[in-house]
């Protein structure tokens, strides 16, 4: 993204923010039925659907991002990882955390090592087993080799969002967005549609998803 289209989605989210969000949060609140789910996400996105709906964080893939090779390990053998003791792996400049000594969380959301590990100690205890929900996105180093791995997983709710078709078995669960043409991957989490929704929104309505 350049600095015009950085400067130009930096102002929509101003204004989704102050204006349009509270409106959109309400919504979704009101719609809202099933509230004791667990989301694990690749990214960011998570964590935001939770502050929208008003919930606890039953997840620890909250504020941090996985390289998507790591994330579809991690998928693979969630129980195990999720057990794993969190050590640092990061620097002054990154704060990244380690699980086995190989799946790395970025956690560019925290101020530490620290409280990221805190963090997800609290979190990971918090996950319902019983009722997940999987999201994931084309975008980190993912490859559509990654992507099939992906609807392989046995999780009966989960949805990959992506910039393009990918053509595997079991690839129900692609969401493509629109006008997916203009990019190499899916955005990040924080990208605008316009000034009232998000491109994660408007892509999918993940509030009638978490219903059903």
């Amino acid at each position: 993204m350049n600095l015009i289209h950085r400067a130009i989605n930096k102002l929509r989210k101003v204004i989704y923010e102050r204006i349009y969000k509270p409106r959109e949060s309400a919504k979704y609140r009101a719609r809202l039925k099933n509230k004791n789910f667990s989301i694990i996400c690749n990214n960011c996105f998570g964590g935001m659907l939770y502050h929208d709906l008003g919930l606890k964080f039953l997840s620890p893939t909250v504020n941090l991002y996985f390289d998507m090779g790591d994330y579809i390990e991690f998928l693979e053998n969630l129980g195990f990882y999720l057990n794993c003791e969190l050590t640092n792996a990061g620097s002054k400049e990154e704060i990244i955390g380690l699980l086995n000594n190989k799946i790395k969380l970025h956690g560019v959301h925290y101020s530490s090592f620290d409280e990221l590990k805190q963090k997800w100690e609290e979190r990971r205890h918090r996950v319902n087993h019983d009722n997940l929900y999987i999201i994931g996105a084309y975008r980190d180093g993912c490859t559509d080799d990654l992507v099939k791995r992906f609807c392989n997983l046995p999780y009966k709710n989960k949805i990959f969002l992506s910039h393009k078709y990918v053509e595997c078995e079991n690839n129900d669960c692609i969401v493509i967005m629109k006008n997916y043409k203009r990019y190499n991957e899916f955005p990040g989490a924080d990208k605008m549609a316009s000034c009232k929704q998000r491109l994660y929104d408007e892509t999918f309505d993940f509030v009638n998803w978490l219903n059903a």
